[in-house]
């Protein structure tokens, strides 16, 4: 929530006021809500709205930037990749020692099991609209998972994101239809200032753990939409 809101700052004139409120933000979500996806999805986002200039300005050093980026995500991605595989080794004790331990059985750790049988027993249709808490319940998802305990039973959420909500409860035929929607954003605005930037941003959103259901992405959309028809004091306001 409190990156979306640093992106809608820069809906705002480029004063020092926006500047400051900026700098707040940033100092909440590193230092407050100490983010790690948080402080990732800001310096994404900067990244990207600020290509043009990074570009012109480092166009000398892009591909030892670039060379240096890609080799820091290599390690990174391998290094946590090893760390999973570790623990998830792991896991299938964990379950036998804490079979009620809701920090176990439910949300990511469970869900990278459950997820992909899902996906693969409904690819083109998925499991329908909000039925993950149901279903993920079933033996044929959960496999060694036991049921939640009965006052969380049907609460669950994978946690990866709006994008895999799709595929997992729409399929590919969901997951498409949406891509189409997302196209057809892309292609009223792309020719007005920093539009694809914006398109991405709404996507962004959904990689970093946020639910397709969630309100304030779809505000996002509203307000590139308002942009595209220019209400920029609305905006700003």
């Amino acid at each position: 929530m409190l990156s979306f809101i640093f992106m809608l700052s820069f809906f705002q004139d480029n004063t020092n006021k926006r500047l400051l409120k900026q700098l707040f933000l940033f100092i909440i979500i590193a230092f407050f809500a100490r983010s790690k996806a948080g402080i990732l999805f800001v310096v994404i986002w900067i990244a990207l709205f600020n290509f043009e200039i990074l570009k012109n300005k480092l166009r000398a050093f892009i591909f030892p930037i670039m060379l240096v980026f890609l080799t820091g995500f290599y390690l990174l991605f391998m290094n946590i990749s090893a760390m999973y595989v570790t623990e998830l080794n792991r896991v299938k004790q964990s379950v036998k020692e804490r079979p009620e331990d809701i920090n176990l059985i439910l949300g990511r750790v469970s869900g990278v099991y459950i997820v992909p049988n899902m996906i693969e027993e409904n690819p083109i249709f998925g499991i329908g609209l909000g039925n993950y808490p149901l279903l993920r319940n079933n033996a044929e998802y959960r496999t060694f998972f036991p049921k939640p305990p009965k006052e969380v039973i049907d609460i669950d959420a994978h946690g990866f994101g709006g994008i895999i909500d799709i595929i997992v409860e729409m399929g590919l035929l969901g997951f498409f239809f949406f891509m189409f929607i997302v196209y057809g954003v892309y292609y009223e605005i792309r020719s007005i200032n920093k539009g694809i930037v914006l398109v991405l941003g709404f996507l962004l959103i959904y990689c970093f753990g946020v639910q397709i259901y969630f309100l304030y992405p779809w505000v996002l959309l509203a307000v590139i939409l308002a942009y595209r028809n220019n209400y920029i004091d609305e905006i700003s306001n």
